[in-house]
């Protein structure tokens, strides 16, 4: 209702009699509203984190990513935003970059004997990330000489039971229960 009185109010007083006009003016209101929706939609689909379906599959294209069947609209975002995060040369900055584009998380990245390795630290509120799409992202990445081990940070009974005494000493290391 908003546009047809706004455009009236442009027209003099002697047009806005014709009943015509009126009807002409009544008929071009749902595209006028649809290009207003339209607007706020590219608003929108210029947030990555946001965009839809549709915007998403073009910036695969672009990027030559190829998403599986099973894939959320969500993971293919993270895919997206991983592949964009990661332009520059490979480093723990761009590891950490890109791990926490798909799992909101960190990662412990290190070389040693020709190996790059990176730990995965278990994302916060146990989000679920698409493991393999990590890798093969930071495996696109890696310089061509180096192998390349990924590995999901948990922590094993047998590790708290080597590196603690009892469970008081665990509740010291992370301050209260819940960390």
């Amino acid at each position: 209702m908003m546009y047809k009185e706004r455009m009236l109010g442009y027209y003099p007083e002697a047009v806005k009699a014709i009943y015509e006009m009126n009807a002409i003016n009544a008929s071009e209101y749902p595209e006028f509203e649809g290009l207003e929706a339209a607007n706020a939609g590219v608003l929108e689909d210029s947030r990555l984190s946001l965009m839809n379906a549709e915007r998403c599959s073009q910036w695969e294209k672009i990027l030559s990513l190829v998403p599986r069947e099973t894939d959320s609209l969500s993971d293919r975002r993270d895919a997206v935003i991983a592949r964009l995060r990661g332009q520059s040369k490979l480093n723990t900055a761009l590891i950490d970059a890109i791990v926490g584009a798909y799992t909101g998380g960190t990662a412990e990245s290190y070389v040693k004997t020709s190996c790059l390795y990176v730990k995965i630290k278990p994302p916060p509120g146990n989000k679920q990330f698409r493991f393999t799409a990590v890798e093969a992202e930071i495996e696109r990445r890696k310089p061509a000489h180096l192998g390349l081990s990924v590995t999901r940070n948990y922590c094993t009974w047998q590790a708290i039971k080597d590196d603690f005494d009892d469970w008081e000493d665990v509740k010291d290391t992370q301050g209260t229960w819940a960390e």
